[in-house]
């Protein structure tokens, strides 16, 4: 069962994940324009700091948690 108290957890954990969402977007933009990096390089570079972020929410929650 999911409690309320979950809920707000996720509702944080959601709002995190688009506010780190959209900053990587926003620096993918600045990346490419002011950078000689190719697009492949920011994509990669973007996507392991996301898995890196995903693979430390287990961990974040339990800290929350206590």
């Amino acid at each position: 069962m999911i409690s309320t108290n979950d809920v707000g957890l996720i509702l944080i954990l959601a709002l995190i994940i688009a506010y780190v969402l959209l900053a990587g977007f926003l620096l993918l933009q600045v990346l490419i324009k002011e950078s000689n990096y190719t697009f492949t390089e920011v994509v990669t570079i973007i996507v392991i700091l996301g898995l890196v972020i995903l693979l430390n929410i287990p961990l974040i929650i339990t800290f929350i948690n206590f």
